[in-house]
């Protein structure tokens, strides 16, 4: 009788980017689509909010980032145009679901506001490890 993974990451043929390394937080969903699910949240600061932990996060290719980024930064500068205490509280626009891993760069339930260095700074050193560690797997 063999093993059961039901992960699937057992019955990848050799070679294939589909499933996960042992210490990888991520596993990759479809590698041509650039999709993954973070598997091990241990590492995500409780400070902030989280997406859903079976979101299916995309890597969002150069071309595409650069417009998600402007519409991302038009968006969040009418938000500080309406908020102004967020400057002087010294709080950031987080996005929930990171627009460079697929999230709405405009919904404004995809957004919160963080204090910089207690909250957002924290978040967004996991998401940068994360999106580092997709991109490598995904190499």
């Amino acid at each position: 009788m063999g093993y059961y993974d039901p992960s699937g990451y057992a019955m990848c043929p050799p070679g294939s980017k589909k499933g996960r390394a042992a210490d990888s937080r991520i596993e990759i969903i479809d590698a041509d689509k650039g999709t993954f699910r973070i598997i091990d949240w241990d590492s995500a600061p409780n400070t902030a909010s989280l997406p859903p932990k079976n979101t299916i996060f995309r890597v969002v290719r150069k071309e595409e980032y650069k417009e998600l980024l402007k519409q991302k930064n038009n968006k969040n500068a009418a938000l500080r145009r309406l908020i102004p205490w967020l400057k002087s509280n010294k709080m950031d626009i987080h996005e929930i679901h990171p627009v460079n891993l697929g999230g709405s760069p405009t919904n404004l339930l995809n957004k919160k506001f963080l204090f910089r260095k207690t909250q957002h700074n924290p978040v967004t050193g996991f998401w940068n490890s994360i999106t580092a560690e997709s991109k490598r797997a995904l190499k």
